[in-house]
């Protein structure tokens, strides 16, 4: 069994000669290894061209969420079906990509735990996962990583913003001025 087993790593290794390259920008990214990446190549494919965009990527691969509203009542929000096999790489790879702390990906997990629950919150970062994918094969340059600060510092400026809108459309003028020490 370990023959078979290292003969076919020695035929995939061979075979993905080609995209080496860009399997080492996909390795950059938090919870992707070589496998996960050499598996992301081979159902993306080298080319990110033919996808016309990262939104329609994340919904060919059944990863974008669902949008079923009517009468001002947001219903079932479940994702599509799509590319299974592509699913549950990006979730195996989000699920690691969560546990390493004090980065992006992991700072926002844990916000959208909060709120969703642990496997919807995976299945967004899994997305966010693809996204990243898809600018950096687009791009061809390494991940940076942003840290937690700035996905924190984001997220405060989105409700501070939400806070804005909601007070004006209740007719208040809002100036915004820092608090003295």
């Amino acid at each position: 069994m370990e023959k078979q087993i290292e003969d076919l790593s020695q035929e995939i290794d061979t075979r993905m000669a080609p995209f080496e390259e860009n399997i080492a920008l996909l390795d950059s990214i938090p919870g992707i290894g070589r496998s996960t990446a050499q598996h992301l190549m081979a159902e993306l494919g080298p080319d990110m061209g033919r996808y016309g965009g990262a939104a329609r990527l994340t919904s060919w691969a059944g990863m974008a969420p669902g949008q079923n509203e009517s009468a001002g009542k947001k219903r079932n929000t479940r994702t599509r079906d799509g590319n299974k096999y592509l699913r549950h790489a990006l979730v195996e790879a989000a699920t690691s990509a969560t546990r390493k702390k004090g980065t992006y990906l992991h700072a926002k997990y844990q916000r959208l735990k909060f709120r969703r629950g642990p496997k919807k919150a995976r299945v967004a970062i899994a997305r966010t996962l693809l996204v990243i994918v898809y600018h950096l094969l687009t791009k061809r340059e390494m991940y940076k990583e942003r840290g937690a600060n700035q996905y924190n510092q984001q997220a405060l400026e989105a409700k501070k913003q939400k806070a804005i809108k909601s007070l004006q459309r209740l007719g208040f003028v809002v100036d915004l001025s820092p608090q003295s020490a």
